[in-house]
């Protein structure tokens, strides 16, 4: 699959090595985490932000979030990092809603929304984590966010632009529903600029060809204020233009069931089930897609102990109209791998959560990993970890088995590292981040592996 380019390699939980601010080095290194941010930018640079460490946790305590910002340079080899604390659980500095300043920061969080828009700025929304307030660890040490943030590479700069800058957290005498930062819906597919979506955290995001933002599902809090195990179905987009949220498609109230129609055939009463932790991608027609995650299928009682699903859905952002592609209304559902490197319709990827997704140079949609079902039901002897690469055709409709095994819990193969082999590939993981550098390869960095963080980085190039 191809070979691995830096970090520690083959350490469990390595701690960060920051170094100084600003200037690059060999030894530095974001270290061990999960679920943080990723971004590509105009030169092909790797970026990435926050998530939780267990490392620094241990280290000097607390929950373990994260807002480092670090960038990592393809031509050298080298980590820097950019901004941001070097001690978990820093507070963010919201600054004046929609003025940039060098001052500004997000605070330490994990499992946010991540987009680049056609500008090459990044953005973050919500997640797990720390608001203006330092955590209070007597009661409930983070909460569920609905902060957007934008951040301009070219000038270094943050500049918070919606929601709220508080956050879910509070004292453990009052009840949760109290704590929550909730929606402001408005009216389906009227934007306004008192929409905001609620605290969420495991959306599933995308930019489309105008250079909008959108967002799907997550858990977090819906209408009424529920809120604990949550899943949510509702579709959000975020004019950059205007600076307005409107409420696309979905429920106002969480847990919904999927309505799944006929297959291959768009309706406007088609909508996903509520889920989180689900991927998606963004093809070139306006269409938007979306696959898996841990949640609901067609049925409120299909729950199971292992709700993950494999459906793959298209959302077509001129009709405004979900289609349900293929696999499965159920959860729980076996990969069916097929031969490696050979499409066929038969082909379709196992129920899955905190995979990664990217979208190749020509098109193709690439998915890998996460934590879910393989060839023979491996879910069951937990934790069930994939590394398997998968890359689907939306020309032929047709999914390849591309690299990795199609059994979960495999241990990675590092070679040398820097130096591309066959038989090299990273082990199987969940929550780890990814980035597409233009080029045509394909970067997968850290994530879980058997419950321990990682900080490896690696690379493939796509055939």
């Amino acid at each position: 699959m191809g070979g691995t380019m830096g970090g520690a390699a083959q350490t469990q939980e390595p701690l960060p090595s920051y170094g100084t601010v600003g200037v690059p080095s060999p030894t530095n290194t974001p270290g061990g985490r999960m679920a943080f941010c990723t971004w590509t930018d105009a030169s092909g640079n790797l970026w990435l932000f926050g998530g939780i460490s267990n490392a620094l946790r241990n280290a000097a305590g607390g929950s373990g979030y994260l807002n480092d910002l670090w960038v990592y340079d393809r031509s050298t080899g080298e980590w820097t990092w950019v901004g941001g604390s070097d001690k978990v659980d820093a507070p963010a500095l919201y600054g004046v809603k929609g003025q940039p300043a060098p001052g500004n920061w997000p605070g330490a969080r994990q499992q946010m929304g991540c987009w680049t828009d056609k500008s090459g700025d990044f953005w973050l929304f919500g997640g797990v984590g720390i608001d203006h307030s330092p955590p209070n660890y007597a009661a409930i040490y983070a909460g569920d966010l609905d902060d957007l943030w934008r951040y301009d590479p070219a000038t270094g700069e943050w500049t918070w632009m919606s929601g709220y800058d508080t956050s879910s957290t509070c004292n453990a005498s009052v009840s949760p529903i109290q704590c929550n930062d909730l929606p402001s819906y408005g009216t389906l597919s009227i934007a306004s600029p008192s929409n905001v979506p609620g605290a969420r955290f495991f959306p599933t995001t995308w930019t489309d060809c105008q250079g909008n933002l959108w967002m799907f599902g997550g858990q977090g809090a819906d209408a009424t204020g529920q809120w604990w195990l949550g899943q949510l179905n509702d579709l959000w987009r975020y004019n950059i233009a205007s600076g307005e949220w409107t409420w696309m498609s979905g429920s106002k109230y969480a847990n919904g069931v999927g309505q799944y129609g006929t297959q291959g055939v768009a309706s406007p009463g088609n909508v996903p089930g509520s889920r989180e932790s689900a991927v998606g991608w963004a093809d070139s027609d306006g269409h938007l897609w979306l696959f898996g995650g841990l949640g609901t299928g067609a049925s409120a009682s299909d729950t199971g102990p292992f709700p993950d699903l494999n459906d793959l859905w298209r959302y077509d952002i001129a009709g405004g109209e979900w289609t349900w592609v293929g696999g499965s209304k159920l959860n729980a559902q076996d990969g069916n791998y097929g031969a490696e490197d050979a499409a066929s319709p038969a082909n379709w990827p196992g129920a899955r959560d905190g995979a990664v997704a990217l979208t190749g140079a020509n098109g193709g949609f690439w998915l890998f990993g996460g934590d879910g079902f393989d060839a023979v039901g491996t879910y069951f002897v937990l934790p069930p970890q994939l590394n398997d690469l998968w890359r689907y055709d939306p020309a032929t409709g047709l999914w390849t088995w591309m690299a990795g095994s199609n059994l979960a819990n495999q241990a990675g193969t590092y070679g040398t590292m820097g130096v591309s082999a066959t038989g090299d590939v990273p082990g199987a993981r969940n929550w780890a981040g990814a980035w597409a550098d233009g080029s045509g390869a394909l970067w997968i960095y850290g994530g879980v592996i058997q419950s321990s963080q990682y900080a490896d980085l690696w690379k493939y190039q796509q055939p």
